[in-house]
């Protein structure tokens, strides 16, 4: 899944980058969240990474989502607040979603 461009919202090239990604669906308009780590998970990175996911959500007004490809992902998304939406066995992915209240 994924035919939009993933555009980087947060860079810390020796860290981590976080992406978003524009998909039309038949809902709409859906933002997807990506993350790609660069270094060793440590107890300072995870402190970075909230405060720099928590300042981006303080910008929308609609709900993010996010995709889990594998069990090893899910600690990481519900660790950021997402809850399960739907699955999409056929493409081997289950869809999270953020609330933005």
């Amino acid at each position: 899944m994924g035919s939009g461009l993933k555009v980087p919202v947060v860079e810390k090239p020796q860290h981590y980058i976080i992406y978003f990604e524009g998909l039309e669906t038949p809902i709409g308009l859906m933002t997807f969240v990506h993350c790609d780590i660069h270094t060793k998970w440590t107890k300072d990175i995870k402190r970075q990474l909230k405060a720099d996911f928590e300042w981006l959500i303080k910008a929308r007004q609609k709900p993010l989502y996010c995709l889990r490809h594998n069990k090893k992902q899910e600690k990481f998304i519900r660790m950021f607040g997402f809850q399960f939406s739907y699955a999409m066995p056929e493409h081997g992915i289950d869809v999270y979603i953020l609330e933005i209240e």
